[in-house]
């Protein structure tokens, strides 16, 4: 069994702890460096730049969108705690989370932050397919030559990087197909693998 560490990107076979560093955020699976379809959706994207950009904001419920009238565009993992989700309407979102920090949407932001997220796929491979600013699926077939590592392995550093560069995180699902690579990318949010 295919093992990799998602903290210090060591690879071996077996299961378990990193031999490496000792960290427990491992991945281990029989067909692990077979998998080259990939699905990277960034972890309640607008509202973690929100806290990115502004510290304040880190331990708090955070909603992002329109007035009392106006829809919820994201939510925070705390505030997804109290069942806000998105597109609920703001007051019902309000009624659940009432300690809730609203910030309007920054699109100009975001569309910025997804520009250098996807410039950050592209290294990868060209075989990128944006679905949304926050989200796309990336085809690796062929790329482990060319990068000297498995399509999971360059995966994992694109996650640390997003992390490391950009101070937010981000969620992929890796499979035979875009479907599966889908529902897996949601399995374990938020940074999951």
């Amino acid at each position: 069994m295919h093992a990799l560490c998602r903290d210090c990107l060591a690879a071996w076979d077996g299961a378990g702890r990193c031999p490496s560093c000792g960290s427990r955020r491992t991945l281990a699976h029989a067909e692990l460096t077979g998998l080259a379809i990939a699905h990277l959706d960034m972890d309640a994207f607008y509202a973690s730049v929100e806290k990115r950009d502004d510290p304040g904001l880190a331990d708090r419920p955070v909603i992002v969108g329109g007035g009392r009238r106006g829809v919820v565009s994201t939510a925070c993992y705390i505030a997804r705690i109290r069942g806000v989700r998105s597109a609920m309407p703001m007051f019902k979102a309000l009624a659940l989370c009432p300690e809730a920090v609203v910030v309007k949407p920054r699109m100009g932001t975001y569309v910025e932050i997804s520009r250098q997220i996807r410039a950050l796929m592209l290294e990868l491979t060209p075989l990128v397919e944006p679905l949304s600013l926050d989200e796309a699926f990336l085809d690796l077939s062929g790329t482990e030559r060319l990068h000297r590592a498995p399509p999971a392995h360059l995966l994992a550093r694109l996650q640390a990087r997003i992390e490391a560069e950009l101070g937010l995180t981000a969620s992929i699902g890796l499979s035979h197909n875009k479907f599966l690579a889908k529902i897996a990318s949601d399995l374990d949010k938020p940074r999951g693998f």
